[in-house]
């Protein structure tokens, strides 16, 4: 199972999957942007970002009851968006292989979503956030790999050894407040976070390529393509 395929072949996916790059009519909204008022581009950001609070509420409220339909629908939810986190590991990398990840707009979603379900216990001084047992990731599970944890690790191997010597215990075993508050931290880097990462280096990337372009003896062939862009307008 990838991350591409649990989004794209399973219920919860389908409902997480709404983006806004895979609407014909989104792309549409912003064509001649440069023409354009910023109070109207404002606009077309205002309407796009109202039709993803309405999918994540949605979907949020879909979680919610599943959840409190009984233990076994809960525990197969659990499994599910410990899965979906699980299979999606190759988006921590810089340069993750799209063809076997989650979309960008999936996780955004889906972290949205856990952070929704993590509201009640968000508050460090509330007795539900007294809950989180810390030793879950002193254990073996689906979310956190040896190397992300060595620093509350209980074996004595080498630091350079990759051998699990958590304890191994079942999810299961853990309460739900702390099972959805470790998935939502694992899920966080590999969503918003990651994103806005690459998003940072995009941005070094442009600047870069800004200051060739603007410089005394830049070769005129790196405005070359810019201007062609320009002139599509």
């Amino acid at each position: 199972m990838t991350g591409r395929r649990l989004q794209d072949a399973t219920a919860l996916g389908l409902l997480l999957r709404f983006s806004c790059n895979q609407d014909p009519a989104i792309t549409q909204m912003f064509t001649n942007i440069t023409t354009r008022t910023k109070n109207d581009v404002d606009n077309s950001i205002l309407t796009i970002r109202n039709k993803l609070d309405s999918v994540q509420t949605t979907v949020s409220d879909i979680v919610t009851l599943l959840l409190k339909a009984g233990a076994p629908a809960r525990e197969q939810v659990l499994a599910w968006l410990e899965q979906a986190v699980q299979v999606n590991a190759e988006r921590a990398k810089e340069n993750p292989d799209a063809n076997i990840t989650a979309t960008n707009g999936m996780f955004v979603n889906l972290t949205m979503v856990l952070l929704k379900l993590c509201g009640p216990f968000m508050d460090p001084k509330s007795k539900k956030a007294q809950l989180i047992k810390t030793e879950f990731l002193a254990s073996q599970n689906l979310l956190f790999s040896i190397d992300e944890t060595r620093l509350v690790g209980a074996g004595t191997q080498d630091a350079a050894s990759t051998q699990d010597d958590r304890q191994v215990l079942n999810s299961s075993n853990f309460n739900f407040i702390t099972r959805c508050y470790f998935i939502t931290a694992r899920a966080m880097p590999l969503g918003p976070v990651g994103m806005m990462g690459q998003y940072v280096r995009l941005l070094r990337q442009l600047s870069y390529f800004q200051n060739r372009m603007d410089a005394p003896n830049a070769d005129p062939r790196l405005r070359a393509p810019l201007t062609r862009w320009w002139s599509r307008r």
